[in-house]
């Protein structure tokens, strides 16, 4: 399959290549979206990934993990935004996935 180009930003195209995407319905109007993309590594992307993973309960986002250009590696949850490490990205979709447990009172 031949790379897909997706816009980030206004002024930059990335060559990518989606290697994971999932809408999980965990629950009654509750929904984990996973997105991962591979992509040339530069200054906003040093690991070559591009990632998304998002819960949403009752239409709205509750917790979100992602790296959108300028702002590294970090976290959403409510209105706040906090910075997280990056060891992989397995690493990081099990700790977004155990939060959500946590979140919805589940071990």
């Amino acid at each position: 399959m031949k790379p897909k180009r997706i816009n980030m930003s206004p002024d930059k195209t990335y060559k990518s290549r989606l290697l994971k995407y999932a809408k999980l319905q965990i629950g009654e109007g509750e929904a984990i979206f996973i997105r991962v993309w591979r992509i040339a590594e530069d200054c906003d992307y040093p690991e070559g990934f591009k990632y998304s993973f998002t819960y949403i309960k009752g239409g709205k986002r509750v917790l979100g993990y992602d790296n959108f250009e300028g702002k590294g590696h970090h976290k959403h949850s409510g209105r706040e935004e906090v910075k997280i490490e990056f060891s992989s990205i397995n690493e990081i979709e099990k700790s977004f996935k155990e939060e959500v447990r946590r979140l919805r009172g589940r071990k």
